[in-house]
């Protein structure tokens, strides 16, 4: 005799691997971080870093985003 159980669901995917929510108040903040940039093209550029560094969870994904924004704008300021 045999049973079977189903297995999760594989089209859903874990919550780690998921891309990071990244909040309207961060984007505020992003304004004040780096004047002159599209604050929705730097998320995502932000998106795209995280994504190629391997997806690691992030404990407060707005404070790496905006640490990524101002390294972004140190090393080239719009204004």
């Amino acid at each position: 005799m045999v049973t079977f159980t189903p297995r999760a669901d594989k089209t859903a995917l874990p919550q780690s691997t998921l891309f990071p929510m990244i909040s309207e108040n961060a984007l505020q903040k992003a304004r004040m971080i780096a004047p002159g940039y599209d604050v929705y093209a730097l998320k995502s550029d932000y998106l795209a870093f995280w994504d190629d560094k391997g997806r690691q969870e992030l404990k407060n994904p707005d404070a790496a985003f905006l640490g990524w924004c101002k390294k972004r704008n140190e090393r080239n300021p719009l204004r």
